[in-house]
């Protein structure tokens, strides 16, 4: 920048802001910096208040082009819903990827990622977890035997379900049943199993 500039008189405050008023633009953010560069020296004052009116302008672009908030490629709120009723109500039979992509009407590909961004698991993850929080409640809430709560849950024998409760939960399900079927408080809330 020439120093010629510098000893134009600035434009006043009132008059940068109507124009970025009218048009929040570089020109004007320019106009802001170059104002309050030569009031810098005998005017304090109005060079605050330049830089002040270009920090809210800058701010206020910044917010405009933030995209609103959404999750971008997950399910839509119907879809994740319909799939939630679907497990809930499939828990004791066979669960394909591709039976959850109709549900969602998506091809499985698709499906795939879109469920993985919206629950933060693999559908089979999702399911398995599922099913161990039915077992849980099952188990609390039941006198059942285990292998019959094995088969309700989908699980196609006792020693199946105790390889995969044991990975999931971190005990055997006898063991947990023991435990927190003791505990009265807990039977309300069944499971045991993190929030992923």
């Amino acid at each position: 920048m020439s120093t010629a500039k510098y000893s134009e008189s600035p434009p006043s405050v009132a008059a940068v802001q109507l124009r970025s008023s009218q048009r929040p633009s570089r020109e004007t953010l320019a106009g802001l910096i170059e104002a309050a560069g030569a009031a810098l020296d005998h005017d304090r004052d109005t060079a605050r208040a330049c830089i002040a009116r270009a920090a809210a302008l800058l701010q206020q672009a910044t917010e405009d082009e933030r995209p609103p908030e959404m999750t971008r490629g997950g399910l839509a709120p119907w879809q994740a819903r319909r799939i939630e009723s679907y497990v809930a109500a499939h828990l004791g039979g066979r669960i394909r990827t591709t039976d959850l992509a109709a549900v969602a009407q998506l091809s499985a590909s698709h499906f795939t990622r879109a469920f993985k961004e919206t629950f933060g698991d693999t559908p089979i993850g999702y399911v398995s977890r599922q099913r161990m929080r039915y077992a849980q409640d099952l188990m609390l809430k039941s006198g059942e035997c285990l292998s019959q709560i094995a088969l309700t849950c989908g699980h196609c024998d006792q020693s199946h379900f105790t390889r995969v409760f044991r990975r999931k939960v971190g005990m055997s399900p006898r063991a947990w049943r023991r435990q927190f079927a003791a505990q009265p408080c807990l039977r309300n809330s069944a499971s045991t199993l993190p929030n992923r």
